[in-house]
């Protein structure tokens, strides 16, 4: 039964939080993230909808944090690539702190897979 954590807050939307760690990591990676505003030309455009992002509980006191996206690289018009991506990781215990650490663990792993999926395409068709 879903019901809301007492006293707990999201720091943003789970699409704003898993963009906002995906750039910094295609950052860390040595990529260049724009925003939408950028208006670069000739650059790919990676979408991403996030489909799930949510703290399961299989008893009162155990959860588990679930992330699946789906990620799109586009050149204007033209798809260069898609793919899904999900993982699974328990948390630690049944509380807000426990999904949020575990939350984000799980978005990592999730982010390392995109961003060794994004270094197989063939970006020089996106030129």
């Amino acid at each position: 039964q879903p019901l809301p954590y007492a006293g707990s807050r999201w720091a943003g939307s789970p699409a704003a939080m898993f963009g906002q760690r995906l750039k910094a990591r295609i950052a860390q990676a040595g990529g260049v993230a724009l925003s939408a505003s950028d208006s670069a030309s000739n650059v790919p455009v990676l979408h991403i909808e996030v489909d799930d992002f949510m703290q399961t509980f299989s008893s009162p006191g155990n959860s588990a944090a679930h992330v699946a996206v789906r990620a799109s690289l586009l050149s204007g018009r033209t798809l260069i690539g898609q793919k899904s991506f999900g993982a699974e990781t328990p948390a630690s215990g049944a509380d807000a702190a426990s999904g949020a650490h575990a939350l984000a663990t799980a978005s990592d792993t999730v982010i390392t897979e995109i961003i060794s999926w994004l270094s197989t395409l063939p970006t020089a068709q996106a030129k």
